[in-house]
């Protein structure tokens, strides 16, 4: 019903509540049984923590096919940044909630670090 009526939910509860599958074999079987457990869309808070799990379950996975994957070994996985623009915004999810940063750097800004 979304606010003033209900509520929202954000962070795993909402993932699992959207997502077709998570991509990743355990995880999806996971998802199976959670959905066969809470039905289709959970809406108690306390499925929070059955969730997180999910969501846990699904990084180790992918970390998993990350490192035997055959560009862990690349030359280019290390990159170097530059100084590309004076003003940058970055948002990532993050079990506690969505953490928003914004930087901004002078014409002057140098790739090199700061200078004492």
């Amino acid at each position: 019903m979304g606010y003033p009526d209900g509520m929202y939910r954000v962070g795993p509860l909402a993932r699992v509540n959207v997502a077709e599958r998570m991509g990743t074999p355990r995880a999806d079987e996971e998802l199976e049984k959670f959905r066969w457990r809470v039905g289709r869309v959970a809406g108690s808070s306390f499925h929070y923590h059955y969730a997180r799990l999910i969501d846990t379950l699904h990084c180790i996975e992918k970390i998993e096919q990350l490192l035997h994957g055959p560009d862990i070994l690349s030359e280019k996985v290390r990159s170097r940044a530059e100084v590309n623009r004076t003003e940058g915004i970055g948002v990532s999810e993050a079990p506690r909630g969505t953490l928003m940063h914004h930087y901004k750097v002078d014409d002057n800004a140098s790739s090199s670090g700061p200078t004492s």
